[in-house]
Order: C-alpha cells, then structure tokens, then sequence
C-alpha cells in the first residue's frame, strides 16, 4: 500500500505505457495527499544579495533540519514524501519511505518542465 505524504497529488505510471503525453492515461494511478504532510524544517540565513534590474534578491544559506509529521511505521505500507525527507528517515532508520523517481514532465508550454507524473518510486538503501 501506498500513502501520498507530500501537499500534492503524485500520478504514477506504468513503464508499459510509454506515453509522455501529460494528461491522465489509461493505467495511470493517482495517489492523493494524505496531510499532514511529511516536510523537513528549513532554516535561511541571508548572507547577501544580488542585484538585477536596479532591484536587490537575498542570497541565502539553508539549513534543513529535523522532519516534521513522521507517521508510525504500518506493515506493508510506504509513505511517498520528497527525496530530501526519505534521505533523513534513511539516516535515523526508516526505510518505508520513498520518493517519485524517472519523472514524465511538460515538453512545452506554460508548465513546461514541472512534473506530471512518475514513473517509478524511489527507496533509500540500507547500509
């Protein structure tokens, strides 16, 4: 069993379906967000900025600290929540937590190259 711990719906499809076509297809499995959501805390410190066009942009250095709303390991479950926060569950223990992988993205237009769909989850490795 799957359960969808990011704020966004995750569209999973299957390698059989060789479609880059960026609308739901047949096969295609949609898996809703679950909140609360499973995010890692985030610390910005501006360290300086950067002008463009007459206008000053902070540069920052950001810290990502502890993972917030990690839910109690269930048999046969995996949590899908982003790399960053799989990458930290890994280090402390959790392996049943994975992230979308080989991402089906826009080829144009307004959207172009934001995620669609999956193609496939990505588990940490064990050590």
């Amino acid at each position: 069993m799957l359960i969808n711990k990011t704020p966004h719906q995750i569209i999973l499809r299957h390698d059989s379906n060789s479609s880059v076509v960026c609308e739901l297809q047949e096969g295609d499995v949609i898996l809703n967000p679950e909140l609360p959501e499973v995010r890692c805390k985030v610390n910005s410190v501006v360290t300086g900025t950067i002008t463009l066009d007459g206008k000053d942009y902070p540069l920052e250095d950001t810290e990502f600290g502890d993972v917030e709303n990690i839910p109690e390991p269930q048999p046969g479950v995996l949590y899908v929540v982003s790399l960053l926060a799989a990458q930290a569950l890994a280090k402390v223990g959790r392996f049943d937590f994975v992230s979308p992988g080989r991402l089906v993205r826009y080829m144009d237009g307004p959207r172009k190259g934001q995620a669609f769909a999956c193609r496939s989850l990505v588990p940490q490795k064990q050590n």
